[in-house]
């Protein structure tokens, strides 16, 4: 493979993206070319076409959910908006406090655009979000509201969205930033995790309504449904097992060499 091409076909790669499909293989295209660093949006891109081009997908959803999908489908950078609710609270919240952020001012009542949603699975019963980080953490803030995290606004993305499909949402990342005593402490995800997924339902809810401001009853369809798998525990070892690296093997060899001297 020449540092010039991607690790699937074209046509294989356009099929997982919603709109202009060719931008969207241009810029995968483009981030292989110049980058020495390791991209998060190939590494995504790149793992779950293995799993599921190779029948693999229910096997890791399988282990993280405990669930099977009917014929799944995937979706890359698939744009979704957030809840009406949380617009029009958001508004009154900086109408009461109106010197926090001057761009807001300026243009006067919130709007948020879509959130991009780094891998979309879903059937007719079931809807996953799946936020991916290599080194990056979570975004602290929002476009415009700077006490909002990633991770909550992709929840309430995903319960705006759901259309009475069951939720998930799984934060994929390398194992260290799970597992290290010293690494896990540096990522403002684990954290949130670990609020919203608190064996106390009550201390994660609040959690969750406080950052998010949504009601309840509606978190409560989320809440025993947010899970953290990583790469090396749950994705490079199915792909090892069932002998379906052909292609990518070196490029994921490169980014966790620990795994392939196992």
């Amino acid at each position: 493979m020449n540092n010039k091409s991607l690790f699937f076909k074209k046509e294989i790669i356009k099929k997982y993206y919603d709109g202009d499909k060719e931008k969207q293989f241009q810029g995968l295209l483009k981030q292989r070319c110049v980058s020495e660093e390791v991209s998060e949006n190939l590494l995504t891109v790149n793992s779950f076409i293995a799993l599921n081009e190779n029948g693999l997908l229910n096997e890791f959803l399988k282990k993280i959910i405990n669930k099977e999908l009917k014929s799944p489908i995937i979706t890359f950078e698939k744009a979704l908006h957030c809840s009406s609710t949380y617009i029009n609270e958001i508004a009154k919240y900086f109408k009461k406090n109106p010197h926090y952020d001057i761009k807001i001012r300026r243009k006067g009542m919130p709007k948020e655009g879509t959130s991009k949603i780094d891998v979309v699975i879903e059937d007719e019963k079931n809807l996953i979000f799946i936020e991916v980080k290599y080194l990056s953490d979570i975004s602290s803030k929002t476009t415009f509201d700077f006490a909002r995290n990633q991770i909550i606004r992709n929840i309430d993305v995903l319960l705006t969205n759901t259309n009475n499909k069951t939720p998930y949402f799984i934060l994929l990342s390398p194992s260290i930033f799970k597992n290290d005593e010293y690494a896990k402490h540096s990522k403002l995800y684990n954290y949130k995790i670990k609020e919203y997924t608190d064996s106390d339902q009550n201390k994660a809810l609040g959690a969750m309504k406080r950052d998010s401001g949504l009601e309840t009853e509606k978190l409560k369809k989320i809440q025993k449904n947010i899970f953290w798998a990583t790469f090396e525990d749950d994705i490079i070892p199915i792909l090892i097992k069932h002998n379906t690296l052909k292609g990518i093997k070196s490029y994921l060899k490169m980014i966790f060499p620990k795994e392939f001297r196992k």
